[in-house]
């Protein structure tokens, strides 16, 4: 096995991973849960939205153009904060992972049992772990395909029901367009942004994407498009198609509206597509979370062995195999899906809030990795964008911890956990003579 990653993604393939990566099953239902206390104008709530997406497709840009490697998020924190605050980012990743894939893989089988009654869910979630785990052991290029088919797919359904709608539907049903005006278009604008999180890993992805510091710009500006198409127009369709009063539930609100216009099995393919939202969700994740934990273990803060690259698919398999048996024993915890989407929205936001402020600090941290960049942010550019993020990223965290006591305790325990063990394996190394901030000082990203 080796150790390194080979550049094979172009804009095409790393937009469609980012977009299969964002888009996961709640566009087929959440719409339907916020459309009662909206009305009509639930679309605005979703344009809203879309303003703190961009701030993070700024700052994801901006450590791809500094830092054009593997784990790109991580050797930015490590290198320009700490190697301390770059192991809790992807201590945050893991514990995002352990939470994050579980609440997909629960969501996929609690939706496929609407259709399969009697299902047995747990098996199910189960199920799926492993076979994405899998797909994601044997190459970039199948996981690459299987996650564009998927993606493909799930994008001109929605476009479809939206077309549909807005062509079909009544405009009698818009109106008023805020019934109960605009204060709860502004309150399920923070669900709906919930929807626009993770653009920010593709600077992950950024040791397997050709040309780096050009492509995930370009990327990330196209998946944003498309996605705020979809988010947009959806709302805006199933509004015109159903009167939003009689909308709410956990029902797949967009299946059901699209028997409006179209015969039934056409409506169950779109009703359908959500299972696919929830796959490529779940294969993002792990195809590019693994990475992370890829770049960490070439720094030796995480144990070596799950650096090693397969010669054979040319993946880091170890560190796939990790998050997948993680998630596996995410799904064995059997936690509410509330407690294990409030753990994955605070590491979310931590995220976010670490690589903002190391973007931030860049210029006066690295001034030589700053003016290498062929992007160069001003200081105007770098308060805006990056702390603007940081603010909406406190924001989220405030909420969240509002929602549920217990997963907040969780959380800070997995977070204590995580600081043990990295003040544990600093000292091993010290030991051996290897000192981990003496290290990544003198490199730019060991993980290249």
């Amino acid at each position: 096995m080796g150790t390194e990653l080979k550049h094979t993604m172009g804009v095409g393939m790393a937009t469609l991973t980012l977009i299969g990566y964002v888009i996961g099953p709640a566009i087929f239902v959440l719409p339907g849960q916020l459309a009662p206390s909206t009305g009509p104008g639930l679309f605005l709530a979703y344009i809203l939205a879309v303003i703190p997406a961009i701030f993070a497709c700024v700052v994801t840009a901006e450590v791809a153009n500094a830092f054009p490697t593997s784990g790109g998020g991580y050797v930015a924190v490590s290198r320009v904060l700490s190697p301390f605050w770059g192991f809790m980012m992807v201590w945050t990743v893991i514990i995002s992972v352990g939470v994050g894939v579980p609440l997909l893989a629960y969501g996929f089988a609690q939706y496929l049992a609407y259709f399969i009654p009697g299902l047995n869910l747990t098996a199910t979630a189960l199920a799926v772990v492993v076979v994405f785990t899998a797909i994601n052991m044997l190459g970039i290029t199948l996981a690459e395909w299987i996650q564009a088919a998927m993606v493909i797919e799930m994008v001109l359904a929605l476009l479809l029901f939206s077309a549909g709608g807005l062509w079909r539907g009544s405009a009698h049903l818009m109106t008023p367009l805020l019934p109960n005006g605009m204060i709860p278009v502004l309150i399920a604008s923070a669900p709906a942004y919930l929807s626009y999180t993770g653009f920010m890993v593709l600077a992950e992805m950024s040791g397997e994407i050709r040309d780096p510091q050009h492509t995930v710009p370009r990327s990330l500006a196209l998946a944003l498009f498309i996605i705020f198409v979809v988010y947009v127009s959806v709302p805006l369709a199933l509004t015109r198609l159903v009167p939003w009063s009689s909308l709410g539930g956990s029902l797949p609100a967009v299946g059901l509206a699209a028997k409006v216009f179209l015969p039934g099995w056409a409506a169950n393919v779109i009703s359908l597509s959500a299972l696919a939202g929830a796959a490529t969700s779940i294969h993002g994740v792990l195809l590019i979370q693994s990475r992370d934990v890829f770049a960490m273990a070439k720094d030796r803060v995480l144990p070596e062995i799950f650096s090693r690259v397969s010669e054979r698919f040319g993946v880091p398999t170890l560190a796939v195999l990790l998050l997948g048996a993680l998630s596996f024993a995410g799904v064995l915890l059997g936690q509410s899906i509330t407690n294990y989407a409030i753990m994955t929205v605070l590491g979310f936001m931590i995220i976010q809030i670490l690589v903002a402020t190391a973007m931030s600090l860049l210029p006066r941290r690295m001034p030589e990795v700053f003016a290498a960049g062929i992007w160069r942010p001003s200081a105007a550019q770098r308060v805006f964008f990056n702390g603007g993020l940081v603010m909406l990223s406190i924001l989220f965290i405030v909420i969240a911890i509002t929602q549920s006591t217990v997963s907040t305790l969780m959380y800070l325990g997995f977070v204590a956990l995580g600081a043990g063990y990295y003040t544990w394996r600093r000292k091993v190394l010290e030991k051996s003579g290897y000192d981990i901030a003496k290290a990544l000082r003198t490199t730019k990203g060991a993980a290249s």
